[in-house]
């Protein structure tokens, strides 16, 4: 989630996603694409510190962040969603130019496999 986060800051992409927000009607696009930029960017960062420190956490300490980094990762996911069924939205504008988001679904996929294997 790092790498899109900061992708959306080039010229190319940006005007590309302020064109989907604008386009798929969500409120306040402004504050929407910083919102969205932010999350994915704070998520990106949650998740590397996750990674990288994960055994020297204790596990009660590892769930709140776990947990919220799939949230956010939720939320995040169902705006794309919602944006990308729009039918406002041309598939021109969208990632990889398809109207049916794939990854999203696949990240999606992931993030419920994450958690099931989590709470195993």
């Amino acid at each position: 989630m790092l790498i899109p986060g900061l992708v959306k800051f080039t010229e190319h992409f940006q005007t590309m996603f302020i064109q989907q927000i604008e386009l798929s009607g969500l409120p306040f696009p402004i504050l929407s694409q910083w919102g969205e930029q932010i999350g994915e960017i704070i998520t990106g960062l949650i998740v590397f510190f996750l990674g990288f420190f994960n055994k020297t956490i204790t596990p009660k300490l590892v769930n709140r962040p776990f947990y919220f980094i799939h949230l956010m990762l939720f939320f995040i996911l169902g705006v794309a969603l919602y944006v990308n069924f729009h039918p406002a939205v041309p598939a021109e504008i969208l990632p990889f130019e398809e109207k049916f988001p794939f990854l999203t679904h696949f990240m999606l996929l992931l993030a419920r496999l994450n958690i099931y294997i989590k709470r195993r």
